[in-house]
């Protein structure tokens, strides 16, 4: 306020603490502060810099990642182009910082299932980062996990293995056991091993990764929250419906109150317990969670058309009117 009072808000010192205050937001999760923030950011940008100016697609680059915090992954993807194609136009000098935008649109449209994209994109991030790093380096790294997991969605289970397997050995080398990228690696190659059968290594991989989260981070981080759902899986996968239902409900009922009732991973979590619960013929829960999501993709439609078919309940989840439930 102090800042904006003295030298008002067009100016770059301005900008850098909207975008400061921002980062701060989205590390406690408080993604739509922090949305709003980049908002402004970017606009004083635009306002003070000439068009395609450096500054611009990093302002750009923020806002694409509150985005994907956000689950919004269209418009995530729609923005990260736009600061890409900003970078490839500054040309050579920032070579490095294309590799970045390359990554995060890979990540990007990873979520969106576009997996043909992606992948040439990851081994050109890929390449950059092993000329200016170095194999080993933590940014090297994180570009060969999120690849693994690439290899993972595209259902190359023993690619994706052998990938998330070297990197993760190489990561125990050189960064301490409980770093971010160890646990995430950690959870992703547990649901490889878990695809592949391996019950054992993927139950300890998966429960190596939430303890890691607990330890680092607040119990309803969005990351401690995805190793849940990891080890839910896995405990799935092996049979143990009981552990595997406890522990896909914790996280469901923390997404939802954490990251809200819409978002990507509230709702992933919602198919992993209806398909649990389908699984071992638990049909009455599997209609309940399959109700929840149909009455959500449902009701917005049909209030903005006039109507009101269908409802959520505090309790319980119904959709109302001539609804099919998928089983």
């Amino acid at each position: 306020d102090l800042m904006r009072g003295l030298a008002g808000t067009d100016n770059p010192a301005y900008a850098s603490v909207l975008n400061n205050l921002a980062e701060a937001k989205r590390d406690r999760g408080q993604y739509p502060a922090a949305e709003a923030l980049y908002l402004q950011d970017l606009a004083i940008r635009r306002r003070i810099l000439p068009p395609g100016a450096h500054g611009i697609e990093d302002a750009l680059n923020n806002l694409s990642l509150v985005y994907l915090d956000e689950g919004k992954y269209a418009r995530a993807v729609s923005v990260q182009r736009r600061a890409l194609a900003m970078l490839e136009a500054l040309g050579a000098p920032y070579r490095f910082e294309i590799s970045n935008g390359q990554q995060n649109l890979a990540v990007m449209l990873t979520m969106e299932h576009e997996y043909a994209e992606a992948g040439p994109l990851y081994v050109e991030a890929l390449a950059e980062r092993r000329r200016t790093f170095g194999p080993d380096k933590p940014r090297t790294l994180k570009t060969e996990e999120n690849y693994g997991a690439l290899l993972y969605a595209e259902g190359h289970d023993h690619a994706a293995e052998n990938m998330l397997e070297d990197m993760l050995r190489r990561s125990r080398k050189t960064l301490p056991p409980d770093h971010p990228f160890v646990a995430e690696a950690e959870r992703r190659l547990a649901l490889t091993l878990s695809a592949l059968g391996m019950n054992d290594s993927a139950e300890a991989m998966a429960t190596r990764s939430v303890d890691t989260w607990l330890k680092r981070a607040d119990p309803d981080n969005i990351q401690t929250l995805r190793s849940l759902r990891a080890l839910g899986l896995v405990d799935a996968a092996a049979g143990d419906s009981v552990a595997a239902e406890s522990l896909l409900m914790a996280a469901y009922d923390s997404q939802r109150a954490y990251l809200g009732p819409d978002h990507p991973d509230t709702r992933e979590t919602a198919r992993d317990l209806a398909a649990l619960y389908r699984a071992f013929d638990w049909f009455g829960w599997t209609e309940l969670i399959f109700n929840h999501i149909t009455a959500r993709d449902l009701q917005p439609r049909q209030v903005q058309a006039g109507a009101f078919p269908s409802l959520e309940a505090i309790d319980t989840f119904c959709p109302i009117g001539p609804w099919s439930v998928p089983a």
